[in-house]
């Protein structure tokens, strides 16, 4: 009986572990930073040549200190893989100073698992 008990503990820890991973993967997939990041590598025909397409991102890893996101900026490094290649992209976004609920793209750039890079946004500071 202990067994079984111990066993359905175990599943059911593991599952919530999983729910809570996924979770956290879907918020960060939805915002700005993240979706007007890969809108902006779609479009780049450099980036679309590189990895083929169709583009998809893959799960970020939370376990990068380097993937921060505050109220006001967002500094991510996203796996993206196309039909010829893999990469990541890094992205630095801010919040939009007149709309706060856009976010702005500030760098964006792709590292291809060749070691090929391309900047896709770079915008220079004001």
């Amino acid at each position: 009986v202990l067994t079984k008990i111990a066993g359905f503990g175990g599943v059911a820890s593991v599952a919530g572990a999983f729910m809570c991973y996924n979770a956290i993967q879907v918020n960060l997939a939805a915002g700005g930073y993240y979706t007007e990041s890969l809108r902006a590598l779609e479009g780049s025909p450099a980036a679309v040549s590189e990895l083929g397409k169709p583009i998809r991102a893959t799960y970020l890893d939370l376990g990068n200190r380097d993937n921060v996101v505050r109220e006001t900026e967002a500094r991510l490094t996203i796996p993206v893989k196309g039909s010829r290649s893999k990469g990541s992209v890094r992205v630095e976004a801010s919040r939009n100073a007149t709309n706060s609920l856009q976010w702005d793209i500030n760098s964006l750039q792709l590292d291809m698992a060749s070691g090929k890079q391309i900047i896709i946004v770079e915008k220079t500071p004001k």
